[in-house]
Formats: C-alpha cells, structure tokens, sequence
C-alpha cells in the first residue's frame, strides 16, 4: 500500500515534468535529466514575497546569478520592474562585510519590512539592511560575534537580533542599537531554542522570539540548557574536520528548561510569563 501511495504521489510530479517545454516532443526523459540542474531550472519558480501595497516582490533564480536581483510585479496591470541595481548593492554589501569570497549573487533576503522600503540580509554570521529605494547597504550587526534571528518590527522602524545568546535592537533611523537582555551565556539562551527544540518542535526554524503587534515588546523563550549533557562530534568537512560540541538530551534526561518572558522596549525589563495554567502549552505563539 506505501508503494502505491508513493507511485501515485509521483504522478503529478512526473505530469509536470513531461509538459516541461525544455524536452522536445519526441525526446525521452531520462533519469540523468531528472537529477541534472537543467531540469532544477526548468521546474523552478521565482522567489516571490506579497508587499502590503499589493505588489509581489520577485527573485528569478532561473537567470545567471549576477543577473539576479529583486524586482517588483504589479497584478493590476501586469508590469513587472526591477527594483534594485544587485551590481551596486553588491559592491556595498562586499565592502562592508569584507568576505573572504567575493559574493556570487545578491540573494533573496531574511525578510522584508511591511512598508516594503527595507530588506534584511544576513550574511557570514552578521547583519545588513539593503534600501530598497537607493540600493544602498547599511551595517545593522557586523562584528566578531556571531548574529542571527534578524525581524523587522511591526511597524518597520526596528530590527531584533541575536547575539551571543542575548537580544538586541536597532533603530534604523536612528542607527543606534540597544541590548534586551544581559544574561546570556553558553548554556542560557535567549531568543533562540536551543537544538532539541530547534530540530524536534519547530521544524529547525530559529523562532524563539516574536514581536508585539504594536512594536513597544518582543515576548521570547530562554532556554536554561546547564543540565544537558554535552556530545561531540566530528564534521565531514573541511579536510581536517573540526569536532563540534552540542547540547542533546538523551532518552530519560534532563532537557532543557524553557520559560517565557516579554521585555519592553522602553526600559528592557523582562516580564517572566506564568504558564502554569497551561500544562501544554502549543509552540504556535512564535510561528
């Protein structure tokens, strides 16, 4: 009965691929087409994100990458137009950011802001903000620590991140960054799940903190992972592998102990949530 489910869920896969206009009527398809990047390109689809002005904001991966860049399309009268010159954002984003490889393509961002003027970029470890407008790119987080989890506010006039395990804010007129949390540490984590719930209950998605809907709060998750054995391994790669070090809960041990918090803008002092009346709580507060 599983082969049969599989075979018949294959269908419209196989459907699509022989209406496909890259084979020829009479070409047969093969399997070394199905694996080949030509066919990755010929089923592939922009990436495409909707603005609150009711424009689609596109990336065509389908072109060569320093072709690429974001474009808008407008359904009401079907123009499309390209919304940033990707050579000069990318000459901005290379300076700042000093890669050791130069930048192959401007990318799709982590997010958009809702007035559709900003884009966030986070790239080797720290974090950009790119003008729509101008095509110009700022530094939001660029140092040696390591930064993540990037959002725009609500109300497009910050960014949270992550850095070091502690939260932070940027305004962007102001260009001033502001820290939420002074606890963080290797095995207390704020804003972040640790890796048993990154990988079991969020679907490995960096979802530890949402903003409110009025952009005064940011109500996020600490992780107290102290009581969690540790375990190492050994990465496949580069040449001489690293060992990696990682926190995971075996079968009959201690996970980690979670509890919410909301922390205010204002004076960033944090509310601590009391969920004792929920013995099950769901994880859909920050999706």
């Amino acid at each position: 009965m599983r082969n049969m489910t599989a075979s018949f869920a294959f269908l419209p896969v196989l459907a699509l691929l022989l209406g496909s206009p890259v084979l020829a009527q009479d070409e047969r398809l093969t399997l070394d087409w199905i694996f080949s990047d030509e066919r990755k390109m010929a089923m592939t689809l922009p990436r495409s994100e909707w603005l609150e002005s009711g424009l689609v904001v596109l990336y065509d991966v389908r072109l060569p990458k320093l072709e690429r860049t974001i474009e808008t399309f407008n359904p009401d009268n079907g123009r499309q137009r390209k919304l940033v010159n990707a050579e000069k954002a990318l000459a901005n984003m290379t300076e700042i950011l000093q890669p050791e490889k130069p930048f192959e393509e401007l990318g799709w961002p982590s997010a958009f802001d809702s007035t559709g003027r900003w884009a966030l970029y986070q790239k080797s470890d720290d974090i950009v903000l790119l003008d729509l407008r101008s095509s110009r790119v700022s530094a939001v987080a660029v140092t040696d620590a390591k930064e993540s989890s990037a959002r725009f506010s609500p109300d497009g006039q910050w960014v949270a991140f992550v850095r070091d395990n502690d939260i932070y804010v940027w305004n962007i007129e102001e260009q001033e960054e502001k820290r939420l949390t002074n606890d963080g540490s290797d095995t207390l984590l704020n804003g972040t799940p640790s890796w048993v719930y990154w990988e079991e209950l969020l679907n490995r998605a960096d979802r530890g903190f949402v903003w409110s809907p009025d952009s005064s709060a940011i109500a996020y998750l600490q992780s107290d992972e102290s009581g969690v054995g540790e375990m190492h391994y050994v990465h496949f790669e580069p040449n001489l592998p690293k060992v990696i070090k990682q926190r995971h809960p075996k079968p009959g041990e201690t996970n980690p102990r979670v509890r919410a918090g909301v922390v205010l803008l204002d004076d960033a002092k944090t509310t601590w949530v009391d969920l004792g009346s929920y013995p099950y709580p769901t994880n859909t507060w920050c999706e």
